[in-house]
């Protein structure tokens, strides 16, 4: 089922809610990584795991496969009852949160579609699943974000001496072994 939802308005995702890249789901890329891509989308399909994306996200990779090749492999899972793939909608490139993504944008190093999708992991801390070298070039810029953006949370866990929540970022081979293994 294809959910929009408009970023901001949203209070949290389920449980096994990961943000997909278009690189992460497109299942036409010839690498190493595509059969991990192949059962990302089987079990997107059969409802074990949510997805978040971003219009910019799904544009990029009806831009990629072409209309014929999208509607038959990804029309399926958003009309599928089981599945639930949260499109996340009004992705706001430059609040203060975001000033540092939103100057590597201004600047050419990254695509809107792929900071729309980033700054969407960082907001509501989830996982992001890519294959994509401007995420893993930006590993580091996302870290730093995602801790100012996060600060209050990350002191409050400190102060009580829990176990904090860390961006996370994975590729779509270590999604598949790391979280896909354990479920059935």
């Amino acid at each position: 089922m294809f959910i929009p939802l408009e970023f901001g308005k949203i209070n949290s995702f389920p449980l096994n809610t990961y943000a997909f890249s278009k690189s992460a789901l497109n299942v036409y890329a010839e690498n190493k990584n595509l059969e991990y891509r192949k059962k990302i989308v089987k079990n997107l399909k059969e409802g074990k795991i949510n997805a978040v994306v971003t219009p910019n996200e799904l544009s990029g990779l009806k831009d990629y496969l072409g209309e014929k090749k999208y509607e038959k492999i990804y029309k399926p899972i958003w009309e599928s009852e089981k599945s639930k793939i949260f499109c996340v909608t009004n992705v706001n490139f430059n609040s203060p949160s975001y000033s540092q993504l939103y100057n590597l944008y201004i600047n050419r190093n990254i695509h809107a579609g792929d900071l729309s999708i980033a700054i969407v992991a960082i907001e509501y801390s989830l996982p992001l699943i890519t294959d994509d070298y401007h995420h893993w070039s930006l590993q580091q810029n996302f870290f730093k974000v995602y801790n100012e953006r996060h600060s209050k949370e990350i002191a409050e866990c400190l102060a009580k001496k829990e176990k904090r929540k860390y961006f996370e970022i994975y590729t779509s081979q270590d999604f598949c072994k790391l979280f896909l293994s354990s479920l059935k």
